[in-house]
């Protein structure tokens, strides 16, 4: 999730982004969908500090407020508690990719993000994996089609 906006904190966006998800749970659970709630990814601001010096940078155009991951964090806060409220499985993804970011940041140059917003194949199997474990812990079986 991000809010394409990449600057500070705006009231009235975050207020459209409240409105949007519980519109889209509402109408999924009106159609008994299986709600899952996937925290948010990591935006990787050191990464993009480093590759918003290079001129080929396909996202040097964004200006990205130098706090945005607390902006994040703010979004992150709200979401996180929409399926307590809600009664909702969730399913925290930002925190599977900080850890393993993190303990592979020894080398300087590593980032699951190139772009510093969207996963590339790395990353997205890193999501993939606890997707994954997450089903078969909750013991759910897939259901087959003849």
């Amino acid at each position: 999730m991000n809010d394409r906006r990449y600057q500070e904190f705006e009231g009235e966006n975050f207020a459209v982004y409240q409105r949007d998800v519980n519109t889209v749970l509402d109408r999924l659970n009106e159609i008994e969908a299986r709600l899952i709630i996937l925290l948010l990814t990591l935006f990787d601001q050191w990464h993009y500090t480093i590759r918003n010096k290079d001129p080929d940078f396909c996202f040097e155009r964004l200006s990205v407020y130098q706090d945005y991951n607390t902006k994040l964090a703010f979004y992150e806060e709200w979401l996180w508690n929409v399926p307590w409220t809600r009664y909702l499985e969730y399913l925290d993804l930002l925190r599977s990719m900080n850890d393993f970011t993190t303990s592979l940041r020894q080398n300087r140059s590593f980032t699951m993000i190139p772009d510093s917003i969207n996963p590339n194949p790395d990353g997205m199997a890193l999501m993939a994996v606890e997707m994954a474990r997450y089903f078969a812990e909750s013991g759910v079986e897939a259901s087959r089609m003849n």
